[in-house]
Parts: structure tokens; sequence; C-alpha cells
């Protein structure tokens, strides 16, 4: 079964398995920091600092997925999704379906773990 990022622009056909997804880039990431981290214009981040962080990123992001799914599957299991007979047929037909509230529900002990 292979799960896909929901956000793009790109149709439910076209989108990319998580799988394959690129890292974040690393002058992203680099930006980032500069504008809500660094207090100071002279401060300065290594390469290989920001590969480290990019490797990072990328494991906090599938991890998130990974998560994610596994809650969305024991809630359905458990009988605590209201649609849950409408969620196993979309889950069926079209592979599952990972929101902004599935994300929400475990955030929390996963930023703990990490």
């Amino acid at each position: 079964m292979l799960f896909y990022l929901i956000g793009t622009t790109t149709p439910p056909s076209h989108r990319t398995p998580v799988d394959m997804v690129d890292k974040i880039p690393v002058e992203t990431i680099a930006r980032i920091l500069q504008i809500s981290s660094f207090q100071h214009d002279s401060t300065k981040i290594t390469a290989e600092t920001l590969m480290m962080l990019q490797d990072y990123m990328e494991i906090l992001v599938r991890e998130a997925v990974l998560r994610s799914i596994a809650n969305k599957e024991e809630a359905e299991q458990e009988g605590l999704n209201r649609n849950m007979q409408h969620a196993r047929l979309k889950h069926e037909n079209e592979g599952m379906l990972l929101t902004h509230r599935d994300l929400e529900r475990i955030a929390g002990l996963l930023l703990l773990d990490m």
C-alpha cells in the first residue's frame, strides 16, 4: 500500500509516493534558521550542520506520517471514527488520506519523543 502526502496542487493520481519525496532543500532550512533563530546577521551555520538538519527533518516528517497512519488505523479498528464505513471504503478504493487533524493527534507525543 502506498501513502501519499497531501497539500499539493497535483491531482491524487499524479502524487508522489512518500518514499520518493525529495528532502527539504538546505537553502530553505538555512533561511528558516536565519529568519526565526538568529538574532545577529553575523551568525553563521556550517554546511555540515545544515545537512544534518536536513536529515533530521526528513526523519521527523516520515515519523509523523507513519504515526498518523498507525493512529488512524487504530482509531478505525476501535470504531472511534464517526464515518468508519465511509473511511474504510475510501481507504480500500483510494488509499489512506491524512489531514492536518491526523497530525494534530500525534504531534504532542512525537515532539516529546524527538
